[in-house]
Order: C-alpha cells, then sequence, then structure tokens
C-alpha cells in the first residue's frame, strides 16, 4: 500500500510540474504580463514621436541583451585561457612543467592536509590549482588585461551588430523601391 501511495505521490508531482510549466508558457494572460514592460516601452517611445528606427533599435537591443554578453564573456574567456597560457609561469608548459609549479606551491604552504589530497585525488587537486591560478591572474590583470578585452569584444559585437542592421534597412529600402516602380 505505502509503494502504491509513493507512486501515486511521485506522479501527482510530476504532472503537477508538467501542467504548470504548460500553463506559464501557453496562458495568454501570463504572456502579455511577462511582455507588458517591453510594450509599454515601445508605447511609450511612440507617444514621444520617436522613430520607427529608434523603437526597432530598442526592441533589438532588448531581445540581444543576454546573448551578447554571453558571447562577450565566452570570447574574454577564450582570449584570456590564450594570454594565460603564454604569460602565466605555472599554466605555459606541459603537465610536468604543471606538476612542478604544484609541487613548490605545496611544499610554500606547509599544509599537509593538501599535500594528502593531491596524493590521493591528483585529478580533483589539479582542477583546484588551475582554478586558483586561474582567479589569481584574473584579480591580479583584470583592469590591464581584462577589461580592456571585454571593451574590445562588446565594441566589436557593436559594430557586426550595426552592419548588420544597415545592411538589413538597405535591402528592405531597395525591396521597397523596387516594389514601388
Amino acid at each position: 500500500m505505502d509503494l502504491v501511495l509513493s507512486i501515486c505521490k511521485r506522479a501527482n508531482k510530476m504532472i503537477t510540474d508538467q501542467h504548470t510549466l504548460f500553463r506559464e508558457a501557453n496562458d495568454p494572460v501570463l504572456y502579455l504580463k511577462r511582455k507588458s514592460d517591453e510594450y509599454y516601452s515601445i508605447f511609450q517611445k511612440y507617444c514621444h514621436k520617436a522613430t520607427s528606427a529608434a523603437i526597432f533599435g530598442e526592441i533589438i537591443c532588448q531581445k540581444l541583451k543576454e546573448p551578447i554578453e554571453q558571447s562577450v564573456y565566452q570570447t574574454t574567456a577564450r582570449d584570456l585561457a590564450g594570454e594565460m597560457k603564454s604569460n602565466c609561469e605555472s599554466l605555459n608548459g606541459n603537465r610536468s612543467n604543471l606538476e612542478k609549479h604544484i609541487l613548490k606551491t605545496l611544499a610554500e604552504e606547509e599544509d599537509f592536509y593538501k599535500y594528502m589530497n593531491y596524493m590521493n585525488n591528483p585529478r580533483d587537486h589539479f582542477k583546484s590549482f588551475i582554478r586558483d591560478e586561474v582567479s589569481r591572474y584574473i584579480t591580479d590583470k583584470f583592469s590591464v588585461s581584462v577589461l580592456p578585452k571585454m571593451k574590445e569584444n562588446i565594441k566589436f559585437l557593436q559594430q557586426k551588430i550595426m552592419k548588420a542592421a544597415h545592411e538589413s534597412t538597405e535591402q528592405f529600402h531597395t525591396a521597397a523601391l523596387r516594389w514601388a516602380d
């Protein structure tokens, strides 16, 4: 009897969760509530006599904000990884060089627990050491290296988006002229 009750409770929870997800995805009232800020912003722009291009730009910025941020973070991370491989002494070689730096750090810290962790779980210790080195490098070089790279990547994406928008409007304009003729 307990088994049947347990299975029914689990099935009830699963069905309830799926129903909630379905309702959130397909309920027009919830959809409009989520979009109300966006629509209100567009309405305000129209009230202030904004041009269609300004409103179009606002919508594009709202839609592309998160993907642009992710792209900037990923590109900056790739750039920093290459920079760290060449500039960070402990990360710019092969595995034996990395192990030499790990052992040197363990000797300097004189922490027996970390040494035993290294002996018992070398993979975890390697990951931890690399994570610490990356964090230290990013913290030390943030204003000198990380921030300029992020700004450069943002500027590059901005130029790509502006170029794509310009090309799109040019294509639309020429198509409209052909249609008008």
